[in-house]
């Protein structure tokens, strides 16, 4: 089994992102840092892996332990898709994106 190719290529309705794509990133942190470094690291990691975005707007979780950060991004292919993935891991404080 080839865990690398897209079991849904070639099916009806078959690739699951058609390319370029614009989207709404949700990124959720932790509310140790401040926002505005959270989103700062944020825009550092899309300019560096070349991704046009703009930001939507940020919103603290009802208990105020995170918050979110939604940027509306353009993704040319699926390799700077998974670029940018594997970057956002990489920030401090990063709860997981959506």
């Amino acid at each position: 089994m080839d865990v690398n190719r897209n079991p849904f290529a070639g099916k009806p309705g078959g690739d699951v992102v058609q390319y370029p794509v614009s989207f709404e990133l949700k990124v959720i942190f932790n509310t140790e840092t401040d926002e505005n470094i959270h989103r700062r690291n944020l825009e550092l990691v899309l300019e560096d892996s070349e991704i046009g975005y703009v930001f939507r707007k940020s919103a603290k979780s009802a208990k105020g332990g995170f918050v979110s950060i939604t940027m509306a991004v353009n993704v040319e292919s699926e390799t700077r898709m998974h670029q940018l993935y594997e970057k956002l891991k990489l920030l401090p404080g990063i709860r997981f994106a959506i």
